[in-house]
């Protein structure tokens, strides 16, 4: 098919689809996911066991060896790392580069180890973590002369407000020590019930155990059966059962002894600004968006603390927003605690902000600059449609990385950063060629067919070289090829949407622009 012919002859879908491509490409900018960097698949999982009291050589031999000897035969293990402390271990398990199904290979080291038959009998049941890659966006700190468990309390409150925004990933507390349960025997009350303290730890350690029951296989699947301990509070302490006889009674431990909670006593201190703190940590581990979370954040954060609200220009046409919400929510909180301050800080969704700063700026600055410079070297008309035709370029750039799931992150964004500058390069030639031509007699649309036929094939060899040029990047395997394999899809994505923008849309805009400068000199 002549495309410039095509463009030429059949105005009315040409310009449908310039239409379409821009106002596609403006939803697509909004509905684009916004991240650090682009998302990798996680290629390895832990393997955690805990033996209470053992010491690590005992484990070593006991447990690890056996865990080690049970997945080193699986096919797709690549390599096993193994860390002994006293009372625990973890093998770190990853797997070979190009594992096409990664969920099928964990469910084979869960059988592994599951099918693991001669641990001795005080290990805990093994767990299977899958590691997931996590960025942290934002950090909040609530910091002041307050008491511990006040500030303790209110940062645990603000973490619950913040999940419960939709898409805010993960929430971790930070600088504060961890609560634990002490229980206090009375030795009048053991003499009394003909007990021993021995006796009593016995029955607390196996109500609290989590007590593997086997696995039911069935045709849906494998279901793993235990029985789970009591939880790890005070009330639920206090009911475990620490004698009972025949005639129905029943001596608890809250008869005996006094639980609490308590804080653990380890050497932790932290401070912000000078002052004692305590903060929490959002971080992203999916398909969050990360400007959303921060800004979230931040909106929640100045309520909080009293500030205004500042809408965005965004906001101030559709009224609601998940920033105002936040902030509503933050307002009407509770007080902070008497003689603290909570603020954001390390907040890496700015860098992402200030390059899609950058992107835009470099756009409307880089379309002007090529409207300016070519209405100085042609005319108005030849300088306009190849500046909509960058319009027209990146809109469906963005319109085909959405329909592609291609994130806007650091690495797309800069691919778009340095293909801005190439997107119109194609068009010059082609608008160029064509004014030559109807300058020297043609017919303004046998110029527009004729002139982009004649630099057809150089164009497309010029921009499937800058093609080229970056697909060595896409045969990187592993986490990085991960990372950077956005980039070149990016740049083809731009060049390809220029290149068919330069070949279709812009000779059937141009002949058309230049017949109707002619019909006007000739009136």
């Amino acid at each position: 098919m002549n495309l410039p012919a095509f463009g030429v002859r059949n105005p009315v879908p040409i310009n449908l689809m310039m239409i379409v491509l821009i106002i596609g490409g403006v939803f697509a900018a909004i509905g684009l996911r916004r991240e650090f960097f682009p998302e990798m698949d996680s290629d390895s999982l832990v393997v955690s066991v805990s033996y209470p009291g053992a010491s690590p050589a005992e484990i070593e031999s006991a447990v690890a060896a056996r865990i080690e000897n049970a997945l080193a035969n699986l096919d797709e293990v690549d390599e096993l790392r193994t860390v002994v402390n006293e009372g625990r271990a973890s093998v770190t398990v990853t797997f070979r580069e190009g594992t096409s199904d990664v969920d099928e290979a964990i469910t084979e080291v869960r059988r592994a180890v599951d099918s693991i038959a001669d641990l001795p009998a005080e290990v805990e049941r093994p767990q299977v973590i899958r590691i997931k890659p996590s960025m942290p966006v934002i950090m909040a700190e609530l910091w002041g002369e307050a008491d511990e468990q006040v500030k303790k309390r209110a940062i645990q409150d603000i973490r619950d407000d913040l999940k419960s925004f939709p898409g805010m990933g993960g929430i971790d507390l930070t600088g504060m020590r961890e609560d634990e349960l002490s229980v206090e025997v009375n030795r009048d009350l053991l003499v009394e019930h003909g007990l021993s303290i021995t006796d009593v730890a016995a029955r607390v350690t196996a109500w609290m155990q989590d007590i593997p029951g086997g696995t039911l296989r069935g045709k849906g699947g494998d279901i793993t059966i235990r029985t789970q301990g009591a939880e790890n509070a005070s009330l639920d302490v206090r009911e475990i059962v620490v004698r009972s006889d025949q005639d129905g009674k029943v001596l608890r431990l809250g008869d005996i002894a006094t639980v609490e909670t308590a804080v653990v006593d380890v050497p932790i201190r932290v401070r912000f600004n000078g002052h004692p703190s305590v903060g929490l940590m959002v971080t992203k581990s999916g398909d969050q968006d990360i400007v959303a979370m921060a800004e979230v954040t931040r909106a929640y954060v100045d309520g909080r603390m009293g500030r205004p609200f500042e809408p965005t220009l965004t906001e101030r046409f559709i009224g609601d927003s998940a920033r105002k919400q936040a902030w509503l929510l933050g307002s009407d909180a509770p007080p902070l605690p008497t003689g603290t301050t909570l603020t954001t800080f390390t907040d890496l969704a700015r860098f992402v902000e200030g390059r899609l700063s950058l992107v835009t700026k470099n756009a409307v600055y880089g379309a002007i600059l090529v409207f300016v410079l070519l209405l100085l070297a042609v005319n108005i008309r030849v300088a306009f449609w190849v500046g909509m035709g960058l319009v027209t370029a990146l809109s469906g750039t963005l319109l085909v990385m959405f329909a592609l799931g291609i994130t806007l992150n650091m690495l797309t964004m800069f691919g778009l950063i340095v293909v801005l500058g190439l997107l119109v390069d194609d068009a010059i030639v082609v608008s160029e060629n064509i004014e030559a031509r109807h300058g020297r007699g043609e017919a303004p649309m046998d110029a527009a067919v004729v002139g982009t036929n004649e630099v057809l094939w150089p164009v497309v060899a010029t921009v499937l070289t800058s093609i080229v040029a970056f697909l060595p990047l896409t045969f990187i395997k592993g986490n990085i090829g991960d990372m950077l394999g956005a980039l070149p899809m990016v740049v083809a994505c731009a060049l390809a949407m220029s290149l068919f923008e330069c070949l279709l849309i812009l000779p059937g805009h141009l002949g058309p622009a230049l017949q109707r400068r002619d019909r006007a000199i000739i009136s």
